[in-house]
Formats: structure tokens, C-alpha cells, sequence
């Protein structure tokens, strides 16, 4: 009855993983709400970086998307 066993799983168990994925997933809203929003202190530093103004609109939105890829493929 080998073909019955299943492989043990490399998830580790318990609340810390569940914390971590709630912390990383804070972590990735805050800085994406700190990027798409109109802050000063960013505009300048992208001013004087030489870039336009959409790159801070794309370096918002990446963390966010991220927030709810991981989500997803966390909560399965």
C-alpha cells in the first residue's frame, strides 16, 4: 500500500507563517501606497534622478499586484 502514502509537505506549520505572509503583505501595501502617492519627498528624488513622472505610478502598482499574487497563492 505504498502508492497510498502521500510526501510530506515542506510548508512549515504553526501561526509564524501565517504572521510572516501578513507582515510581508503590509510591508508591500505601504510602500506601494508610499509610491503612488503623491509625495513630495518622491517626486523630488525622481526629479532629480532624471526620470518622468509615470515611473512612480509603476513602482506602486508592482508591489500591490504582488500583495495579491501572494495572497492568492498563499491562502490555496
Amino acid at each position: 500500500m505504498a502508492a497510498d502514502r502521500t510526501p510530506p509537505s515542506n510548508r512549515p506549520e504553526g501561526p509564524a507563517p501565517a504572521i510572516l505572509r501578513h507582515l510581508r503583505g503590509f510591508q508591500l501595501i505601504a510602500g506601494s501606497a508610499w509610491n503612488l502617492a503623491t509625495i513630495d519627498w518622491i517626486e523630488a528624488q525622481l526629479e532629480h534622478l532624471g526620470y518622468p513622472d509615470y515611473p512612480a505610478y509603476i513602482l506602486g502598482a508592482c508591489p500591490f499586484g504582488a500583495v495579491v499574487t501572494t495572497s492568492c497563492l498563499d491562502s490555496g
